[in-house]
């Protein structure tokens, strides 16, 4: 209820004493008995924004239990975690999550090592949303350009920062070509069917039109690659510059299979 309710208290208390959610608060505390580590790689990668962009004010990180309801909240001024969901896809608690509200898919990319990359790439998708467009094209190029920020930001693999098995990334590499091609044969890269762009970016178990084998939201990798061949090739372009870049001109140096 609102926090005007005068039973908040009775509601709270029922849901932090219910047993449940006492053993997934255990579980919690046992995966990430603190959180030292990612504290200090979050804080190092907005520092590292806040120089790149010029900005002063920064989000607080903030760690939660939200009951397997939200893996990543971001805003203004906060950057909130549900650690819960990087509490490891083989633990216990994890695999007892109910398959159809929580698929495999979703349970596999439930590794702790997820969780920098995913609080960073969610505040700056947060941050930046204004940038996104209509077009499939478009919003690849937008999320290519958040996901090399994240990149670099936190100086993580690229693994990690799509969420992608080393299996997953070595099939988009061999397919580069296909799946391009797979674009044109439809006519999806200037389609602005809503429907059509969440199944080439949205997670799933694999991408709809492709082989069992691809990963789900295999337009997140291309849209990576693109701007990755952009900046190969621009060096002296800046993160900050990059969001003014327009889909277009990065598409010329994006040269797919080659």
């Amino acid at each position: 209820p609102p926090p005007d309710n005068p039973m908040l208290p009775e509601f709270l208390n029922r849901f932090t004493s219910d047993p449940t959610w006492q053993r997934l608060q255990n579980t919690i505390e046992e995966v990430h008995p603190d959180l030292d580590s990612e504290r200090l790689r979050i804080s190092e990668a907005l520092k590292r924004y806040s120089v790149h962009f010029n900005r002063d004010t920064l989000p607080e990180l903030v760690a939660y239990n939200s009951g397997f309801n939200v893996g990543i909240y971001p805003s203004s001024n906060y950057l909130g975690v549900g650690l819960e969901w990087y509490s490891g896809s083989d633990n216990p608690i994890v695999k007892q999550l109910p398959p159809d509200l929580f698929p495999q898919y979703k349970r596999d990319k439930m590794k702790p090592r997820y969780l920098v990359p995913n609080a960073i790439k969610g505040w700056l998708f947060y941050t930046h949303q204004d940038l996104v467009g209509e077009t499939l094209l478009e919003q690849m190029v937008f999320r290519g350009k958040m996901l090399f920020i994240a990149k670099v930001l936190t100086e993580d693999t690229e693994a990690n920062i799509l969420n992608f098995s080393e299996v997953e990334l070595e099939w988009c590499r061999d397919s580069e070509y296909d799946i391009w091609d797979f674009f044109l044969k439809e006519d999806l890269l200037f389609s602005s069917d809503l429907k059509q762009i969440n199944k080439i970016l949205s997670d799933g178990p694999f991408t709809p039109g492709m082989p069992p084998e691809s990963p789900g939201g295999v337009g997140n990798w291309v849209g990576l690659q693109m701007v990755q061949a952009f900046m190969d090739e621009n060096d002296e372009v800046s993160l900050k510059d990059l969001l003014e870049v327009d889909e277009q001109r990065i598409l010329k140096y994006y040269k797919p299979g080659r």
